[in-house]
């Protein structure tokens, strides 16, 4: 699993591909997320497109990622869920939960 981000504005983007799974790749993804903690950004952007497969412990990580952006009063989005991902937030009902968006420039805009 890669993780990279990127300050676009006032949008911290995090940008998450490959297989989400406890482990080694959950901890890529919390030293990513990490930088929502301190931010002065307005958006939270959680850009899931290139994820093939999220376990129970990323979706975990991606719902403490909407209340860390909820505490510092940003809105949170959750971008580019399609396959597996889709599927897997459909079941869990997490997709009426977290913002979901088809992009990050939907989000963005």
């Amino acid at each position: 699993m890669k993780a990279t981000t990127e300050l676009r504005g006032t949008a911290l983007i995090i940008k998450l591909s490959g297989r989400v799974t406890v482990g080694p790749a959950l901890m890529t993804m919390r030293e990513a997320t990490g930088e929502i903690q301190g931010s002065d950004a307005r958006l939270i952007a959680i850009d899931i497109r290139a994820v093939s497969f999220i376990d129970s412990a990323g979706l975990g990580e991606l719902v403490a990622c909407h209340r860390a952006a909820d505490r510092l009063g940003a809105r949170f989005a959750l971008c580019g869920a399609r396959g597996k991902v889709a599927d897997m937030l459909e079941l869990t009902r997490l997709g009426e939960i977290l913002p979901l968006y088809p992009s990050v420039e939907d989000a963005l805009s």
